[in-house]
């Protein structure tokens, strides 16, 4: 790294000088020692003690033979949907939408449907 020459101090047999005028005055030395002025120098830091654990994610929980959940097979062999299927043009075919208990929802285009409360 270049540094500029104000802020360079040269040590040449301990006899400071400015690098300009260094010149052939090094030639007649056997040792030649740069020494460059530190700004700052500020303390260690202390090591910060957190009040709170760290947050944990989610973790995905995979389900075995999920695909089961979405259809039904009734006594005569017939196979029907248990879930709604999206509406949407982005979703296409065989998107399920998730059943809660006041509505229905689309996890890939955010779609919900309100379900009708009956009183």
């Amino acid at each position: 790294h270049l540094q500029v020459a104000f802020q360079q101090r040269s040590n040449v047999a301990d006899l400071e000088e400015s690098p300009p005028c260094l010149g052939s005055f090094v030639l007649h030395f056997q040792s030649y020692h740069l020494v460059l002025r530190l700004r700052g120098g500020g303390k260690k830091r202390k090591k910060k003690n957190y009040t709170k654990p760290k947050k944990t994610k989610h973790k995905h929980k995979t389900v075995k033979m999920a695909a089961l959940k979405f259809y039904k097979v009734d006594e005569n062999d017939k196979i029907s949907r248990t879930r709604k299927e999206c509406p949407s043009e982005t979703c296409a075919g065989g998107v399920f939408m998730a059943t809660h208990a006041d509505r229905y929802y689309c996890g890939k285009c955010d779609l919900t449907f309100m379900m009708k409360e009956e009183a």
